[in-house]
């Protein structure tokens, strides 16, 4: 349908779509094992984004991707997704 409209398509998997949502709430986690500092070994990281793999990321997707569409571009869930 794209070659025959003549349109642009835009690809976006599901792993790097999870790096596109915010959170809500702040979340830590644990340093991963070669790149801790053998001087703090108690030190997490803040995430500032979403990472694939989080048990919040499906869901803080699904706010941003639903703000966008619903919210500001005035599509309609079906009642059954809501």
């Amino acid at each position: 349908m794209v070659t025959i409209l003549d349109l642009d398509a835009d690809c976006l998997g599901a792993i790097t779509a999870f790096l596109n949502a915010d959170f809500e709430e702040i979340i830590f986690m644990e340093v991963p094992e070669g790149l801790r500092d053998p001087s703090k070994p108690n030190l997490a990281r803040k995430l500032l984004k979403a990472l694939y793999g989080l048990d919040q990321s499906p869901r803080q997707w699904y706010a941003k991707i639903h703000a966008f569409l619903v919210d500001d571009s005035g599509f309609v869930c079906y009642p059954s997704e809501t």
